[in-house]
């Protein structure tokens, strides 16, 4: 099913490198969605998932239905996105919960608090964040990437700046 107008994930190839995103509502989806929309991103190796419905929903999601396909699939990756709800210890105790075994490929981001928040601080409407999130990826630049409620993303931002951005833009 299409993600909006032009924006289609039904050709992802599980066989090269790709990235699965599981978004916890529809708020952080539309930051996703407005990433996706980017013109640099090579939408065919990027897949949104549907939402999970909460963060500890994102998290068993992850671990009952996704996790086990990564070691079937070795060029997975997968995004996990949240917010934090003011609290940013979520992202490692998240992270101690992904196998060992796939844990380089798995990758968290969470807005200090919810994306409705994170808009209004920034005077930016959800979808117009991701916009600006993914010039930044494609730039190498991270003025966004600082702001108070996105700061302490800056090392799971750097991994997959590594990582993932080679193949995700053309």
């Amino acid at each position: 099913m299409p993600l909006s107008p032009g924006i289609s994930t039904m050709g992802i190839n599980k066989f090269t490198q790709h990235l699965l995103i599981l978004s916890e509502d529809d708020a952080v989806r539309q930051v996703v969605l407005g990433f996706l929309l980017d013109d640099r991103v090579a939408i065919r190796r990027v897949q949104s998932l549907p939402v999970s419905g909460g963060c500890t929903k994102v998290r068993d999601a992850f671990l009952n239905d996704y996790a086990a396909s990564m070691l079937d699939f070795p060029l997975r990756h997968i995004l996990l996105v949240f917010d934090c709800d003011g609290d940013v210890d979520r992202i490692p105790q998240l992270q101690q919960q992904i196998p060992a075994d796939i844990r380089d490929r798995v990758f968290l981001l969470g807005s200090l608090h919810d994306p409705e928040a994170l808009s209004r601080a920034c005077g930016k409407k959800k979808e117009a964040i991701g916009k600006h999130l993914a010039t930044e990826c494609a730039e190498g630049s991270d003025a966004l990437w600082s702001h108070e409620y996105l700061a302490h993303n800056q090392t799971e931002a750097a991994r997959l700046s590594d990582i993932v951005v080679p193949f995700m833009f053309k």
